[in-house]
């Protein structure tokens, strides 16, 4: 008796959450539009006794290659045509896909759970932030007319408000400065049981 299993293919732009298991152990990103640039991102959770691993295959270059997950991550793949694998002793590991344009991020850093994010870039550039979760809340500042700030809910919803409270489900975060000028992400995040009006801060330069 053979069994058929069915790939799960993620060809279009869009944003998805994943989770691989013993019935759906393997997925595949081949964006239909060659423009496309893939990220995921992971957020290890508080208490793990295993470290997942995930097989990464490239077909269109023959290449592959595992990694195990220690800590929350982040990835931007060289290559947006890529088979995503389970190999690990975990019973199932969920994740977030994003397909968009490969115009959209000049740098991209993953944020996770309540947290104050000072982007300084030296030149002009689009500044992507990925929450791994879904924020309750979003607060953009800046004080220089140069810097456009605004959240991507879905490829076809931009908001550019300053403050955002109705995200339903992944979403990505984007300054885009003309110059070397400052701005302020705060993020707030619906998974952190203690959230307040209260982020952590730091520093980061692109």
């Amino acid at each position: 008796m053979f069994s058929l299993i069915c790939l799960s293919t993620y060809n279009t732009q869009g944003f998805y959450t994943v989770t691989l298991n013993n019935n759906n152990p393997s997925i595949e990103i081949n964006p239909s539009l060659t423009n496309s640039q893939v990220y995921l991102t992971y957020q290890m959770p508080d208490y793990t006794y295993n470290s997942p691993t995930l097989n990464f295959t490239y077909p269109d270059k023959q290449k592959a290659f595992s990694t195990s997950f220690t800590s929350s991550i982040g990835i931007v793949f060289k290559y947006s045509h890529v088979i995503i694998a389970l190999n690990s002793e975990l019973s199932s590991i969920q994740f977030n896909i994003y397909i968009i344009s490969n115009k959209i991020c000049d740098y991209s850093f993953l944020a996770e759970r309540n947290i104050k994010l000072h982007i300084s870039p030296y030149s002009s550039s689009n500044i992507c932030v990925f929450p791994h979760n879904i924020p309750s809340k979003v607060k953009f500042e800046s004080d220089y007319v140069h810097v456009t700030m605004f959240a991507i809910k879905n490829l076809n919803d931009y908001d550019y408000s300053s403050e955002i409270t109705d995200f339903v489900q992944p979403t990505i975060l984007v300054s885009e400065n003309m110059y070397s000028d400052t701005s302020t992400f705060n993020i707030y995040d619906s998974t952190d049981p203690d959230m307040k009006e209260f982020c952590l801060s730091f520093l980061s330069r692109s």
